[in-house]
């Protein structure tokens, strides 16, 4: 059974955090020193004590997910390729997200409509409600949540632009070299093929 979250609402792109935390595993460091790197000197810049291992956890699962080759694009690459290799690795570990780049997304990609609205969001949610207890028993707040969160990572990531009403799809130019890193199945809902 699918296992679906709506934790990307808490802990969205994260781009800088990933970035930084590419950085110190490139440079040789583990997991466990990240996060006490995180703990101790607060490298993510967060408040509460309890966030700085939930964040450094969070991260270190996205980045596992990862090829060395990726890590590096990540940590020292140009920040448009860096920002589709952290929305790769989220990807990576949101399926229900990752299903949203295929159902939604590419989709509409392959039809050329440019545009997702909030609405084309919503739909996608109350089609997984019909066949997930888990989704169904989110409140409407809980799904707004996260549709503003869906905004915020495709607009972050480079791979839509916000307009008024709606996102315009915007897949970034990525070299050929880099975009073949990316399994060919994560490639065609990136719209990167």
């Amino acid at each position: 059974m699918v296992r679906y979250s709506s934790t990307l609402k808490e802990m969205p792109l994260l781009f800088n955090e990933m970035r930084k935390a590419a950085c110190l595993k490139v440079n040789g460091f583990d997991d466990k020193e990240i996060i006490k790197k995180s703990e101790r000197e607060n490298i993510f810049q967060v408040v509460k004590e309890r966030r700085k291992r939930d964040l450094a956890t969070k991260i270190l699962t996205r980045l596992r997910t990862l090829s060395p080759e990726l890590l590096e694009i990540l940590a020292n690459g140009d920040i448009q390729t860096a920002k589709a290799v952290a929305l790769y690795a989220l990807l990576n570990i949101d399926i229900l997200f990752f299903e949203f780049f295929q159902e939604v997304y590419a989709d509409k990609y392959a039809i050329r409509d440019p545009f997702i609205y909030d609405s084309d969001i919503m739909l996608f949610f109350h089609r997984k409600a019909e066949t997930s207890k888990v989704v169904a028993n989110w409140r409407d707040s809980n799904l707004r949540q996260l549709r503003s969160a869906y905004r915020k990572v495709l607009s972050e990531s480079g791979f839509a632009k916000a307009q008024d009403s709606c996102l315009e799809i915007t897949p970034p130019f990525i070299e050929k070299e880099i975009v073949n890193l990316f399994s060919e199945e994560h490639r065609k809902a990136m719209c990167l093929v």
